[in-house]
């Protein structure tokens, strides 16, 4: 019962499709496994939510360990961090590359392809402050990735892959979730504007949208996220999927490509949203497990 947005759930869709930006499952792939790693969440826990995301897993080089190799590589690189002394930053975070965004490593590296390819990845901090690692998922599937509905299971495998390779200092201000949180707002009111603004033709196609909503919502929603999760990462990553949601409403499931310059403008500022609030959560995750070790 699948109802498709190509390739928002494919990771290798992102240089063809704008929209496929608009949401990526890393984001709670991400918050999963900075949850287990700093021993907030069991690994159990942090399998089954993994397995809501993908049916198998696999570690690009060690394909038997799958999940349990992505934790034992990510213990290994970072041990000099956390084994003595932990640090109360963060070792995690989520980047979301896009047009005009160019992702913190060296350009031309096999990392570095990857991360626009896919879109998405997680990035681990190294001891060299000069080096960083990037998992990667590559989503491997004999069917078209499409936005799949939480009633049909997870779709396809997760080849995840692991790159090391040097840092590229980020040429843009990292947002935090307050400004993210507003400048998601105030793209959202301009686009509203725009479109008010504008004489539009009725859809072929009427839908409902409540109902089209809602259950993108249950997509957004699965397989959920850490309990440890702070409220503001939720309300951020909330406020993320309406918008989302309204996007994929009215370009795919209602068929109006009339409004796309003004809807595909909100892909930045969602993305950015996205990303804050899960390095947020990223790193209030390492401070509490610094305090709890102190």
């Amino acid at each position: 019962m699948s109802f498709g947005l190509p390739g928002l759930a494919g990771l290798h869709c992102c240089l063809v499709n704008p929209i496929a930006q608009l949401y990526t499952p890393v984001q709670h792939a991400a918050l999963w496994l900075g949850a287990v790693f700093h021993g907030l969440e069991s690994f159990d826990d942090f399998a089954t939510a993994a397995h809501g995301l993908a049916a198998s897993h696999a570690l690009a080089g060690d394909e038997h360990y799958a999940l349990a190799g992505v934790v034992k590589k990510l213990r290994q690189v970072t041990a000099p961090l956390t084994n003595p002394p932990p640090t109360p930053e963060p070792i995690l975070s989520l980047v979301l590359a896009g047009p005009g965004e160019p992702p913190p490593v060296e350009p031309g590296t096999a990392a570095a392809f990857a991360l626009h390819r896919a879109g998405a990845g997680i990035v681990v901090r190294d001891p060299d402050p000069l080096v960083v690692h990037v998992l990667v998922p590559e989503v491997i599937t004999d069917t078209p990735v499409e936005l799949w509905d939480p009633e049909d299971g997870p779709l396809g495998q997760w080849r995840w892959q692991w790159f090391t390779t040097g840092k590229r200092p980020s040429l843009l201000h990292e947002v935090g979730p307050g400004d993210a949180d507003r400048l998601l707002a105030t793209a959202t009111s301009e686009a509203a504007t725009l479109i008010g603004q504008r004489k539009r033709q009725p859809t072929a196609t009427p839908v409902d949208p409540r109902l089209t909503i809602g259950r993108l919502d249950d997509y957004f929603d699965y397989p959920g996220i850490p309990a440890a999760t702070p409220l503001r990462t939720q309300q951020l990553l909330a406020r993320a999927d309406r918008v989302t949601a309204v996007v994929h409403t009215t370009i795919f499931a209602a068929g109006d490509h009339s409004l796309d310059g003004e809807l595909f403008r909100l892909a930045r500022p969602i993305r950015q949203a996205r990303a804050a609030a899960t390095n947020y959560a990223l790193a209030d995750f390492a401070r509490s497990a610094f305090a709890a070790r102190r």
